[in-house]
């Protein structure tokens, strides 16, 4: 009981005014865009690429043991891994 009487109290305290949603949906699709924007489109194609061989290799057999198998999609999947980390790279240096 006396945490939901905390919660209420600090919510209440809070000096910050509540954004509508539309208004924070605007904020989101500007980040993303710009964002978007920032990002090389090589990356993007390669990436984008990857994932789609990645899901057509993911019924081909690679190796079959008794208790594991490994496809063909796990071959691209360091690709998209790598793409993601030069993103990071990129994109989270400039806004940290």
């Amino acid at each position: 009981m006396e945490t939901q009487n905390s919660a209420r109290e600090f919510s209440s305290r809070s000096k910050e005014p509540r954004l509508s949603f539309s208004c924070w949906l605007k904020a989101e699709i500007t980040d993303l865009k710009i964002l978007l924007r920032n990002i090389p489109s090589f990356v993007v194609a390669i990436f984008i690429l990857s994932v789609v061989c990645a899901n057509l290799m993911a019924n081909k057999e690679l190796i079959s043991y008794k208790y594991v198998a490994l496809d063909c999609g796990f071959v691209f999947s360091w690709i998209m891994f790598l793409c993601m980390d030069v993103i990071c790279k990129q994109i989270g240096r400039a806004h940290v």
